[in-house]
């Protein structure tokens, strides 16, 4: 997957046969020179008692091994380092020997090479490891200047001395030295030689390696130096206390400026290059490193241990940009007391990581945990996975988007969900109760779809934080029961519009390697009726709020809040780049006011405006089919209601008809309703009529004014309706099946009373109420009673005056008892 890292660890060397050559090469010459042919002369007793010849042989058999075992080379500690896709240094991490060490550089440069050997080594591919030249000008120069002032060491030998971590300069170690030197020179080619010197040279203060210099002096590649800038890194490890402020300085400049005379001299540098190259100033100081996705890095370090360098798709101008962004939005929530935010920024077309905040921390939350990735931390989902429940049951023919699902008050064994504005509807378009992200409908899908196939669905897109087995988040897992990171809730979001194209690519955010494929959950199709859906994304709450947000490009968004007004989130796609926000408190802190359109959209909608209006996604026509539907329910066409025409996946197999058309019965004369048992046939005309269950009409009239109720029954069929209709009229609106009714106790000790709603169609009705087979009360009209129950389970009978029947089951509680 990546280009980074274990790599640099370790000296890429030439073939093993090569070196064998070179080895057995240098081993030859004792054998040229007739070493060995006195000694072949010598019976062993003979050569017994000759001593010195004893010792000869000796010596020579340890010298050849030793130069046959190739030489330790003592593995480093790198600092872990971040790349931007273009090159460009992100940050590091001090190696820990406190080091900044940076791992090795592939090749050595070209004018670092010629650099460095023309300043400490001329010889160098002359010589192997040794230069006897070196060593007497060296003594010469000592000699005659009274003092050391010349080592005459090589660039191998200097090695060798990095390698035993610098000894004093005695004749001993000189000694060691140069036969450590020698065994480089039969072990490695000159080329692995100068890698081996760049990556240990001394930089000054604790800067080590060429790399690390590179970086840390002129904040560029080493293959991006000037030829000054590749003098003054080829003379200070020469020297390299000089390039403090603090010291003579300018003898530090005397020899670059001489070693840029010398490679004039040699015709290296042209003229104009030369006198440009004098003009160039030393740096004062090393430059600080930059900080840039530094909670990537860290996340990255964790992730691969093995890896010290990571080159990844991180766009600098783009994460410089929003890094200034959330940096002044942070700043504006933490006021609000919202002091962390992060922020993922993907390019699915390409399927990379462009942009990536971990973690931007309000200045004054120090106690926040300014240096956690809480991208890459599972956070409460919210109502940020409704649309992959949405796409899951699209493409398994499950639901059409127009098609109405109940919203009305609910009790699933004990879970009562309730939506944002604590209002029912009756009933909503699937679409509708994503667009407005309402939860009983939802939840209602999830029942219908399934948990344990919804939670399969999620782990196939990459949530690996589902901790716990599907009965244990039950339906929940829709409303922000699910544990999920921005980084993979985004991630999956990028995959879904890529899928819109076919592309089943994982993503990555290092360069390089031939990329995994992921499950390609939803086909073509249903991405697109996914995302097109999306675009309409609204709040009725806030729509206004919405209206600053709008733009002329096309953006299909999600947002969602979590329990307890923790976890803000917001996630859109424009085509071409889809961007994840969250917002929170790091320690899990609930804010008044949080939400995902108010804390998290404004961002995401002010990164679209970095990146720029996108072609919208192309229409897969190919993986679309037309199905015809009624208008009015979205189930397929019947009983003649008005048709429209839907477009669905492909995939799709739903094979539901219009449940909430029916055809109704009525007097052709009066227009009343009437039913077989009070008139002929031939008197009888059908018409199709939109009819929804009691208890989701009751809610529907609340909000659809234009709603065309039932005409009423003819007086004399009301005698013998419920013998032929089972079109029961009546429906209880609280309690719900199986609720527990939690009573409080008043203050002198008594129970509160708890209030019973019901609903009839006709609003003439009569209905008759019965608790524990006892007749309690009767209404007409407004059919809401109020009782006074001791603790326990109870059962509701209702009865209306045509003899239809109702009944629920409840649990009264006193607030202050510790049954349940």
């Amino acid at each position: 997957m990546s280009r980074s890292g274990s790599k640099n660890n370790k000296v890429v060397t030439s073939s093993q046969a090569h070196r064998d050559g070179i080895l057995w090469r240098r081993l030859a010459i004792f054998l040229r020179l007739g070493i060995f042919k006195p000694f072949s002369r010598l019976r062993l007793a003979q050569l017994a008692k000759k001593k010195w010849l004893v010792a000869i042989v000796f010596t020579l058999a340890v010298l050849c091994i030793y130069f046959a075992v190739p030489p330790a080379i003592p593995v480093k500690s790198y600092s872990k380092v971040l790349y931007a896709q273009n090159g460009e240094l992100l940050g590091a991490k001090i190696s820990n020997d406190e080091q900044w060490r940076f791992p090795p550089v592939d090749v050595v440069p070209e004018k670092y090479q010629r650099a460095l050997i023309e300043f400490e080594d001329r010889r160098f591919y002359q010589h192997s490891g040794i230069s006897l030249l070196a060593i007497a000008r060296a003594m010469r120069d000592n000699f005659e200047q009274g003092r050391v002032v010349s080592g005459g060491s090589t660039i191998t030998m200097q090695l060798a001395r990095m390698l035993r971590s610098n000894p004093p300069r005695t004749y001993l170690n000189k000694a060691i030295e140069a036969l450590i030197a020698v065994k480089l020179e039969l072990h490695f080619s000159k080329q692995e030689i100068l890698k081996l010197y760049s990556a240990r040279a001394p930089f000054g203060g604790n800067i080590v390696g060429l790399n690390a210099a590179s970086w840390r002096y002129f904040n560029r590649y080493p293959k991006q130096l000037s030829w000054a800038e590749a003098a003054l890194l080829a003379v200070l490890p020469n020297s390299p206390a000089l390039i403090n402020i603090h010291r003579s300085r300018d003898k530090l400049l005397e020899k670059r400026n001489r070693l840029l005379d010398h490679l004039y001299q040699q015709k290296l540098l042209d003229k104009n290059t030369y006198e440009i190259s004098l003009r160039e100033p030393i740096p004062e100081q090393p430059k600080p490193l930059p900080q840039i996705a530094s909670h990537l890095l860290s996340s990255l370090v964790i992730e691969d241990k093995k890896n010290d360098q990571f080159e990844t798709t991180i766009d600098l101008s783009l994460q410089q940009k929003v890094d200034q962004l959330t940096k002044k939005n942070v700043a504006a929530l933490g006021v609000a007391g919202i002091n962390n935010l992060s922020l993922v920024v993907i390019n699915h077309q390409t399927m990379a990581v462009e942009a990536y905040i971990g973690n931007a921390t309000f200045e004054k939350a120090v106690d926040q945990g300014p240096h956690v990735d809480i991208a890459r931390r599972p956070r409460s989902t919210g109502s940020i996975l409704k649309p992959f429940l949405y796409a899951s049951m699209l493409e398994q023919g499950e639901i059409l988007p127009n098609q109405l699902v109940a919203d009305i008050p609910s009790n699933f064994a004990g879970f009562t969900p309730e939506n944002f504005d604590r209002r029912y509807r009756g009933a909503v378009r699937v679409k509708d109760a994503i667009i407005q992200s309402l939860n009983i409908p939802t939840v209602r899908l999830l029942q219908q779809y399934g948990v344990a196939r919804f939670y399969d669905d999620l782990q196939s897109l990459g949530l690996s934080s589902l901790f716990r087995a599907p009965e244990e988040y039950g339906l929940s897992l829709i409303l922000g029961g699910a544990e999920a990171s921005l980084w993979e809730v985004t991630r999956a979001y990028a995959w879904l519009t890529a899928q819109v194209e076919g592309e089943t690519r994982a993503l990555s955010f290092t360069q390089g390697g031939e990329p995994e494929l992921a499950r390609a959950l939803y086909s073509p199709g249903t991405a697109w009726v996914t995302l097109n859906t999306l675009l309409a994304v609204s709040r009725p709450d806030v729509n206004g709020y919405w209206q600053q947000f709008s733009s002329s490009q096309k953006i299909a968004w999600k947002t969602g809040t979590s329990y307890g007004l923790r976890d803000a989130w917001a996630v859109g796609s424009n085509g071409m780049y889809t961007v994840g926000v969250w917002a929170g408190n790091a320690n899990g802190e609930g804010v008044a006011g949080l939400s995902g359109l108010k804390s998290a959209a404004p961002t995401m909608f002010q990164v679209f405006d970095l990146l720029g209006a996108s072609r919208w996604i192309e229409k897969p026509e190919y993986d679309l089919k037309k199905m015809y539907i009624c208008r009015n329910d979205g189930f397929l066409q019947a009983q003649n209601c008005v048709v429209n025409e839907s477009v669905v996946p492909r995939v799709s197999h739903f094979q539901k008809i219009s449940r909430f058309n029916k055809k109704i019965m009525l007097d052709k004369l009066s227009g009343l309703r009437v039913h077989g048992g009070c008139e002929k046939v031939t008197n009888i005309e059908q018409k199709t009529f939109f009819v929804l269950p009691p208890i989701q009409e009751f809610y529907w009239k609340s909000v659809n004014a234009d709603y065309f109720p039932l005409p009423p029954w003819r007086s004399d069929c009301l005698p013998t309706l419920a013998a032929y209709t089972d079109d029961n009229p009546m429906d209880i609106v609280y309690p719900y099946e199986g609720t527990n009714i939690y009573v409080p106790l008043t203050l002198s000790g008594e129970r509160g009373r708890t209030v019973f709603k019901a609903y009839h169609r006709d609003e003439k009705a009569k209905i008759y109420w019965h608790v524990d087979d006892q007749l309690v009360s009767e209404t007409e009209f407004f059919h809401e009673i109020e009782l006074n129950l001791e603790e326990g389970w109870h059962k509701l009978v209702l009865i209306d005056h045509f003899g239809f029947r109702k009944e629920r089951w409840f649990k009264i509680i006193n607030k202050s008892s510790n049954n349940l």
